[in-house]
Parts: structure tokens; sequence; C-alpha cells
């Protein structure tokens, strides 16, 4: 791969070692296809209790544009896709679940869409008819949920905010990046509030999406405490923001960042 790449895909994957191979191969052969080796895909494995880091690691020596970023603490799905971010060099850059939940040429759908905006988001729920398999009842439920969150504390019209498929224009990415404070499950609703305020084009694209079983997501404990995540994020953007420095404040965020919604200030050593 020879100067700047077309694209660059980032997976953040946790404990994926049953699943990952598959969604690499699947998205590896794709893309290599289309765009023969002008584009990258970084994967981001972190804080793995499985074999998932030494899965990629096999992958990514026998195709060289694959890079892999591996890190001993758990950073959060969005911690893993900032660190991607960092590095990605693509001219449209992107992340996807490492599940497959979107196989490829739905992924390209948003890369087509990006064409015409500042970047395209993935969405399950402006067309059901395209979802193959739903998810359990309690996340969709939760979905919606969260959707109403967006919308009123933030002013986000999108339908859905959290599907783990979205392409943004590099110069969008490396705007936005560095201002990010959520990364956890609360990171895409921080993401896409950044790139509104900064007034950039975004656009809502229906794919086909299937749920994929063995999540690691336990919908019960990651619900309330991205709900809080999301009112600590809509109060830091406020006049309120001085709530912040009170002890009886910092004293719930500090467990909400134990309960795993992680926010930027986690440390990121790499090895």
């Amino acid at each position: 791969m020879g100067g700047t790449p077309k694209l660059s895909i980032v997976i953040p994957a946790y404990n994926e070692e049953r699943r990952i191979k598959k969604t690499l191969i699947k998205y590896h052969n794709y893309f290599s296809e289309k765009y023969d080796d002008d584009f990258e895909m970084i994967v981001v494995t972190d804080g793995c209790k499985d074999g998932t880091p030494n899965v990629v690691r096999e992958f990514s020596r026998e195709f060289p544009h694959v890079k892999h970023l591996n890190f001993a603490r758990r950073l959060g799905k969005g911690g893993g896709i900032i660190q991607g971010f960092k590095i990605a060099e693509g001219e449209m850059i992107g992340f996807v679940d490492a599940d497959c939940g979107a196989e490829p040429k739905e992924f390209d759908k948003l890369i087509g869409a990006t064409r015409f905006k500042d970047g395209a988001i993935g969405s399950r729920w402006l067309n059901r008819s395209l979802v193959k398999t739903k998810e359990p009842f309690l996340r969709e439920v939760g979905s919606r949920i969260f959707y109403l969150i967006a919308r009123t504390l933030f002013g986000l019209t999108y339908k859905d905010t959290q599907c783990g498929a979205k392409v943004f224009r590099k110069q969008v990415v490396k705007d936005i990046m560095n201002k990010i404070y959520l990364t956890g499950f609360t990171f895409d609703l921080d993401l896409l509030y950044r790139m509104k305020r900064k007034n950039y084009e975004i656009e809502e694209v229906p794919i086909s999406w299937k749920h994929q079983e063995g999540s690691k997501l336990n919908f019960g404990k990651i619900a309330p405490l991205a709900v809080i995540s999301a009112l600590e994020l809509r109060v830091l953007e406020s006049r309120f923001k001085v709530l912040m420095k009170s002890p009886a404040v910092s004293y719930i965020l500090n467990c909400i960042a134990e309960g795993n919604d992680f926010r930027i200030s986690h440390s990121t050593q790499q090895f």
C-alpha cells in the first residue's frame, strides 16, 4: 500500500476470539477486491482475557495493511476506536463492530453516502424490514429510550445513534476525536454530538443488520450507566458544568467509570 489509503476501517475487539477472524476475512476480502491494497484495517484489542490478540496478530502478519493495536487495560469500545482514529490515514475513516452485524456490502453503502456528506451512519430503525435478526426485546426498548435521550438532551434527530457502523471524512474525525469525553457504550452519542456542534452534515442510512448471539454487552448493567453518562455529558456541555467539581458528583462518576462506561481519562498504555 503506497501513499494515502482511500479508506481506514477501525474494528474494536474485546474477547472476540471466536468471531473476529470471520469478520476480518469478510471485510478484507470485500475491500481488497474493491480497493486492491488502497485501504487499511485497524483492529484494536484491549484488556482481552481470551486469545483475541493472538488471532488478530497472526492475521495482521499475513496481511500487512491490517494493523493491530493491543492494550493491556480495558479502554471501552469508544476508547479503542479513538486509538484507531489516531493512526488512521484514510481519506475516509469508519468503524464497525467485531461481530459482523453489518456485512461489508452494507458498510460500503455508508462509504457511498460519505462522498456527498461529511459522514454517514448505519441505521437499524429507518427501515425495519432490513433487520434480518432483531435484538432481544429489552435491548430494543433500551434503544428507543436512548433515542429519546439523544433527541431531548442533545437535539440529535437520528433514529439510531448506537448502530456499530459509521464512516466519516478524515478531516471530520481528526477535528473532533480529541474532544470526545465518553468512551464506553455512550461513545457514539458523544461523537455525533460533537459533529453536530461543528455543523457537519451526517446522513443516516438504512442498512441490513443481523443481531449476533454472544454479545459481551450486559444490557441490564450498562443501561443505567449509559443514561447517567449521557446526563453527565449534557451537564458538561452546559452552564451547570461547575457541578462536576462537587465531591459527591465526582464519587458518582468514579462509580460509573468502575462500571465500565469508560471516560477518556483512562490509561491507554499499549503493548
